[in-house]
């Protein structure tokens, strides 16, 4: 992933965990996890963001040594404009990444330089959430996963969720990645709850 989408994507991620009211994810290691890029690529690119005076933070430096840590506390009023498209056009940030942030049922769609593609797939019952997860996860997390999403489908066919057990898929999912998100997407949608 080149750093202008790692950037996109950080911003986008503060952005919507901001609309919705969620806390944000604050360090570098975070970022690596969600995204899945090695921690100081994470750290590289939200130092660009700090200075570039998109998010609110400081980068701390370590005692004895000139390498800095970055912690985000929040976004600034140029960073929301930049995600809506309204700021910084001129900055190095893959705003085509930002453009398109919500599943798109059956579309692919080209961007940047070396065109990467991406495939939303809109998820509308169990049946498509389990054919999803057979083609999209590793061995080891199907085998985590689904008979923890069976329970759930199973609770909601009788109408009795459980908080946990959207708690533990939400747990083991935020590791995976890009990956993940259509997945707690369908479960909020399929349980009319958010995981």
């Amino acid at each position: 992933m080149e750093n202008q989408d790692i950037r996109a994507r950080i911003l986008q991620d503060i952005y919507s965990r901001k609309e919705k009211g969620e806390e944000i994810l604050t360090r570098a290691d975070q970022y690596a996890s969600l995204l899945g890029i090695p921690e100081n690529k994470a750290n590289f690119n939200l130092e660009y963001l700090l200075r570039a005076g998109l998010v609110k933070g400081e980068a701390i430096a370590g005692p004895n040594s000139t390498k800095k840590t970055a912690m985000v506390f929040d976004m600034t009023a140029h960073g929301m404009e930049a995600v809506e498209g309204r700021y910084g056009r001129d900055l190095a940030i893959n705003y085509n990444v930002m453009s398109f942030n919500a599943p798109v049922a059956g579309s692919q769609i080209a961007v940047g330089s070396q065109i990467n593609q991406t495939h939303s797939v809109a998820i509308n019952d169990f049946e498509e959430l389990y054919r999803y997860v057979d083609t999209k996860l590793d061995k080891w997390q199907k085998e985590s996963l689904k008979p923890v999403l069976e329970e759930l489908d199973a609770q909601v066919k009788r109408d009795s969720i459980k908080a946990s057990t959207l708690k533990k898929i939400s747990e083991m999912a935020s590791t995976w990645g890009p990956v993940a998100i259509p997945i707690l997407e369908a479960l909020a949608k399929l349980t009319g709850m958010k995981p």
